[in-house]
């Protein structure tokens, strides 16, 4: 179906809090460790993604979305454990987020990011993971719904925290950004919704420009969107 599209989308920004570093930052390392290290004490880590959604229409009908991840090593995991997405509320700043604070002067509601006011309590996404898991891009199938309203600008919050169910001698290694495997997000999507079925008795799906302007980029006909 020519109308249907898809888009890789990469992260902008990611990066890890943890929790026995309470101060430190770590916009700019190559691993996101999400679980708890089982090799000391409070060793909790979870992960922060940014993604630009903009170069998807904003009417255009999600189908499905997919986010991957690289493992890298399984190590520090003595259990298995699922891994839950949920869709952040704080305007972060990577370079200065730490397991205290999302900006320079702003507390988290609870330290780690996870309060109610800092984060949603539903996961969007969930992956099940063992301790043994192979190295290798992991898929975690994110709902539509929830994408749908974060490009419809009806959640206007680009910021996803990934996190373990339990948090205990769980921890697995993943590629950020800056390691050669990034974090990306897979989308299918229809351009725009299917209101206007036929133009001048050609079916819309048939129909590739009107008045000489490419139909992907035509905004409206006759004022309908």
């Amino acid at each position: 179906d020519r109308r249907m599209a898809n888009k890789t989308i990469y992260t902008i920004s990611d990066t890890r809090i943890q929790k026995n570093n309470p101060t430190t930052n770590y916009d700019t390392v190559v691993i996101l460790y999400i679980g708890a290290l089982n090799d000391g004490t409070d060793k909790i880590s979870r992960a922060l993604l940014k993604f630009n959604f903009s170069d998807i229409p904003s009417n255009a009908v999600i189908t499905k979305a997919e986010l991957y991840l690289y493992l890298s090593a399984n190590g520090y995991s003595s259990n298995n454990r699922t891994y839950r997405v949920y869709r952040q509320k704080r305007d972060i700043v990577y370079t200065k987020v730490t397991w205290q604070i999302y900006s320079s002067g702003n507390n988290w509601q609870t330290a780690g990011g996870f309060g109610s006011d800092d984060c949603e309590q539903t996961d969007i996404g969930a992956k099940a993971l063992t301790s043994s898991e192979s190295v290798g891009w992991k898929v975690l199938a994110i709902d539509n719904d929830s994408i749908q309203e974060i490009v419809s600008g009806t959640w206007g919050n680009y910021n996803l925290m990934i996190k373990a169910d339990t948090e205990l001698n769980d921890a697995l290694s993943f590629h950020t950004r800056e390691n050669t495997n990034p974090p990306y997000i897979y989308i299918e999507y229809e351009p725009r919704p299917p209101k206007i079925k036929t133009v001048n008795g050609v079916d819309i799906a048939k129909v590739k420009t009107i008045n000489g302007v490419d139909i992907n980029k035509v905004k409206s006909i006759w004022g309908i969107q």
